[in-house]
């Protein structure tokens, strides 16, 4: 066996599979560098993504808690029952057929209000019936449910009062449910649930 040539074969090897090696491992450390900070930036756009839908939701519940104050007042002209007209609460409904509410006054009344324009006429009946009507948000009872920068629910107490021009006097607390789109740029309310009393 030639040794001398085996020896020379291993000699002039060596180095090859050092540089080798040695590319190898810097390809490694490379790549390794590539992908920390593409996962670095993920994370990144993560927590901004968070960030962002904590502020909608934020920005979402306060629009909404604004709606049902000016809500309750659209809904209590007080001693000016007579000049209370569908129009004074037009803004916060949607105004089409799909329009459904769940109202509750007394047994013998309509309770499933389909549409708007059912609606807007007899909660106008209702309210002109009086000689006084307030209908208040009780704030602290206000919850909000943002689904979306569009859309949201909300439950709430409502306190009722009013009177009858022969003195009768109704005066009652409802719980209410609300569901809400904004549709261009503006909250309305597309189904309502209103009912009571109230028993905890």
């Amino acid at each position: 066996m030639n040794t001398g040539k085996f020896n020379k074969i291993v000699q002039f090897r060596n180095p090859i599979w050092l540089i080798i090696s040695a590319f190898i491992i810097f390809s490694a450390i490379d790549t390794k560098a590539e992908i920390e900070p593409s996962q670095n930036i993920k994370q990144s756009q993560s927590i901004q993504i968070s960030q962002k839908s904590s502020t909608n939701q934020n920005q979402v519940e306060t629009e909404v808690r604004e709606f049902i104050s000016a809500w309750g007042e659209a809904w209590s002209p007080k001693e000016k029952t007579a000049e209370f007209t569908r129009t004074s609460i037009e803004p916060f409904y949607l105004q089409s057929e799909e329009l459904l509410g769940f109202d509750f006054t007394d047994a013998k009344s309509r309770t499933v209000f389909k549409g708007v324009q059912i609606h807007h006429n007899t909660w106008e009946a209702f309210v002109r019936s009086y000689d006084y009507w307030t209908f208040t948000p009780v704030t602290a009872s206000i919850r909000v449910y943002p689904q979306s920068d569009n859309a949201a629910a909300a439950t709430l107490y409502v306190d009722n009062y009013g009177r009858k021009p022969d003195g009768t006097e109704f005066n009652a607390r409802a719980h209410a449910t609300l569901l809400l789109e904004k549709q261009d740029g503006s909250w309305v309310i597309v189904h309502e649930n209103i009912w009571g009393p109230v028993n905890e």
